[in-house]
């Protein structure tokens, strides 16, 4: 399956890939710093692009999973 890339309305955050084959996540925040953050699920990846704050669900539920930045 194809990642899904998604741009959101968000103060701090500019864009998600979200990866199904390996579930990891590229956030690409505003500062155009870019980190991919592993074990996130297709539920929570649905889950943050349809909640009401998409950068309070990434620091309640995202932000603490292994993480790497890549650039």
């Amino acid at each position: 399956m194809e990642p899904e890339f998604v741009p959101v309305d968000s103060s701090m955050i500019k864009n998600l890939l979200y990866n199904h084959d390996d579930s990891s996540l590229l956030v690409e925040f505003k500062n155009n710093s870019r980190y991919i953050y592993q074990d996130v699920t297709k539920q929570m990846f649905k889950e943050m692009i349809e909640s009401e704050s998409v950068g309070k669900y990434f620091h309640a539920n995202i932000k603490k999973l292994p993480n790497e930045r890549i650039n």
